[in-house]
């Protein structure tokens, strides 16, 4: 696919199953491995809407292995984490090609070596950067956040969130005070009901902005986004 052709689109990510319809997420279930999803699930599972799409499209004999599952496998280094999303992710863009799943137009796919270059990424901690991703939030410093929450658009804001993990909400809350942080979460509830283009155009800005910043040195890349 040229690069013509991802004009106005945005890669798929691990998140982004909360936004695919029940058989299609039946489907991928079934296909990918329990320990696969356990480990992919480590970051992403205490956001709501991801956490009530699985409980949803699993039985609750299989939710409950899963959950106990998760228990057994304990801490996980955010790279293995992120190695089993990007797992997923494959499966996904797999029976997308397939048909067998519908996945938004709005979505492209990573290549086979854009995934086995970043898993490479990282498990040797290369210094170089990658593109700037929303669930990257959690890993930058507070005084990167504070300069992008200055740099979007509280609308905008709202809707990148909508479908982020905790850990990334929680290091935009962080920065909030107390009573932005209740009028947020408030408004990401409601924000559930927007069309999935108005997300994917608010999630895009929230990207450009960070990467503007990074370039103007005002958001700095920690551990796994060094530059």
């Amino acid at each position: 696919m040229g690069g013509e052709d991802l004009k106005g689109r945005i890669e798929f990510q691990f998140e982004y199953l909360a936004m695919l319809d029940a058989e299609s997420l039946h489907i991928i279930f079934m296909a990918v491995d329990s320990r696969t999803l356990a480990v992919a699930l480590k970051d992403a599972y205490a956001g709501r809407t991801l956490a009530d799409i699985v409980r949803a499209n699993l039985s609750p004999e299989a939710f409950s292995a899963l959950l106990q599952q998760m228990k057994d496998i304990g801490s996980v280094p955010v790279s293995e984490v992120r190695k089993q999303q990007w797992r997923v992710v494959a499966i996904v863009r797999e029976l997308s090609a397939r048909n067998a799943v519908s996945v938004p137009e709005h979505f492209y796919f990573p290549s086979d070596d854009d995934i086995l270059q970043y898993c490479d990424f990282m498990n040797t901690g290369r210094q170089r950067r990658r593109a700037f991703k929303m669930e990257d939030v959690a890993l930058l410093d507070d005084r990167s956040i504070q300069h992008l929450l200055f740099g979007i658009d509280d609308d905008d804001l709202v809707k990148s969130l909508v479908y982020a993990s905790q850990k990334a909400r929680q290091a935009v809350f962080r920065n909030m005070t107390h009573t932005a942080v209740e009028q947020m979460e408030k408004a990401i509830i409601a924000a559930h009901a927007c069309p999935t283009e108005e997300i994917v155009a608010s999630l895009k800005k929230l990207i450009f902005a960070a990467e503007k910043l990074a370039d103007e040195h005002n958001l700095h890349y920690i551990d796994e986004l060094m530059k």
